[in-house]
């Protein structure tokens, strides 16, 4: 379905729409138009966030006499009379879905939108700042929120100062438990395909399970979900599987070119972690896409 913005917004099904306006469907990811009747119609499939930062693509194939609009947010995102590739970033203005029309002979396939997933690291200041290095791995394995202001080892213990105190780190100290404060550890990672997948498993390698934090796990089409430690099944081998990954709130299947996902062991912070590998099971869902 499409919404048509010609005085008051009606409601039409989209191919009839279309082809009285020179639209025609190619096939599930191409369209075309050859009328001087633009016709302005809006993806609703797709719902735009105000504030939010995006990137758009959209292949032109052929485009002949006029040019092409697509506006997003309450924006112009783009207006060309040239074919090719376009991409272009975006802060959308309002929550106003995907508009597209044309005056022109055009081709066009694979829109492509995706919001920027972004984590604002003003809320500590220290966040992130520190990298830990591995003798055993010979390389830098992690990074910490925590910012000694120097320190040194001592046999097997390692000794902070943080504001005038003295603080030993060693094989007996309570986990994620630094400078009298109680925290945990996060990993935070993508996973792109070409095509459209739909992701249904997380396989987590660890000695213990791992949740994710609130809003965990974002595809490229905007699905978002969570998973809590209750979710997962250990196997006899010691592999957690989270095996129902769907939409938080409509209860879809997680669909998209890329998902990222972060865990976290929050809810098993003192508790030493001991994390080998994640898989992220996935099958193709539209691979032309």
């Amino acid at each position: 379905m499409v919404e048509t913005l010609e005085g008051t917004s009606i409601t039409f099904d989209i191919r009839p729409y279309l082809q009285s306006r020179g639209w025609s469907i190619i096939n599930n990811n191409k369209i075309s138009h050859d009328s001087e009747n633009s016709g302005v119609f809006e993806i609703l499939s797709y719902a735009i966030e105000s504030g939010g930062e995006y990137t758009i693509s959209i292949e032109v194939e052929t485009i002949v006499d006029g040019t092409l609009t697509l506006e997003a947010g309450g924006i112009e995102v783009l207006n060309t009379s040239t074919q090719g590739y376009h991409q272009a970033d975006f802060t959308a203005n309002t929550s106003e879905n995907i508009k597209l029309w044309s005056d022109a002979n055009v081709v066009i396939s694979n829109i492509n939108i995706q919001m920027k997933v972004t984590k604002d690291y003003q809320e500590d200041p220290e966040q992130e700042n520190t990298i830990t290095w591995s003798e055993l791995r010979k390389g830098w394995v992690t990074f910490k929120d925590v910012v000694p202001e120097s320190g040194f080892s001592m046999y097997a213990n390692l000794f902070t100062l943080k504001e005038g105190n003295l603080w030993m780190h060693s094989e007996l100290s309570t986990p994620n438990f630094i400078y009298g404060k109680q925290r945990y550890s996060t990993v935070k990672f993508p996973v792109s395909s070409v095509g459209v997948k739909t992701y249904h498993t997380i396989a987590v390698h660890a000695n213990k399970v791992l949740g994710t934090t609130e809003d965990g796990i974002v595809t490229e089409l905007g699905n978002v979900t969570d998973l809590i430690t209750y979710d997962f099944d250990t196997s006899s081998d010691g592999i957690h599987y989270a095996n129902k990954l769907r939409d938080a709130l409509m209860n879809e299947k997680l669909k998209g070119r890329y998902i990222v996902v972060e865990l976290s062991d929050e809810e098993t912070k003192t508790e030493k972690l001991q994390l080998f590998k994640i898989i992220v099971k996935s099958e193709i869902s539209s691979p032309n896409e």
